[in-house]
């Protein structure tokens, strides 16, 4: 599955990783840990409670599935004015 990354995370990881997931597929909060495990050094950026998770075109929670054609990505709290 590739997951697309903005912001801090895309400074951290490239603007898109390619992981394995499992076959069944997985919820989002599973997704972010497999990012975590697979790039130690963005762990805590990816497992903060700000960054929000995008599948197709909707704001999903921790608890939704994702498959391995889902398009997901992961948004990062943002700042500014």
């Amino acid at each position: 599955m590739n997951v697309r990354l903005y912001g801090r995370l895309a400074d951290l990881l490239g603007e898109q990783v390619r992981l394995d997931v499992p076959a069944e597929g997985c919820s989002v909060a599973e997704l972010r840990r497999i990012v975590a495990r697979a790039h130690p050094a963005a762990a805590t950026a990816i497992l903060g409670p700000g960054v929000r998770a995008i599948v197709g075109d909707d704001v999903v929670g921790d608890a939704h599935m994702v498959e391995a054609g889902d398009r997901v990505e992961f948004f990062p709290p943002v700042s500014g004015g």
